[in-house]
């Protein structure tokens, strides 16, 4: 199974919390949004996923690699 995570949105009615990181990455009772998100496609036998990054995508992309050591493939689509 594959899934699709839509990360790329600045969060700018979250502005104290988005300045260094994407909204994906906020914490939700000390777990970022996309940790908690990413656990649960894995758990659900997930075993391809897609991120759509945006906003800060570089620092979301280092996240993902550090949490989930994870090797990160770039698709770039226009």
């Amino acid at each position: 199974m594959q899934a699709l995570i839509l990360a790329a949105g600045t969060g700018s009615r979250l502005k104290q919390y988005t300045e260094k990181v994407p909204k994906c990455m906020v914490p939700v009772n000390g777990v970022p949004m996309i940790e908690r998100a990413i656990d649960s496609l894995v758990i659900a036998g997930i075993k391809k996923l897609y991120i759509g990054l945006g906003y800060k995508a570089e620092v979301l992309k280092d996240f993902i690699a550090k949490t989930f050591m994870l090797h990160i493939k770039e698709h770039i689509f226009r």
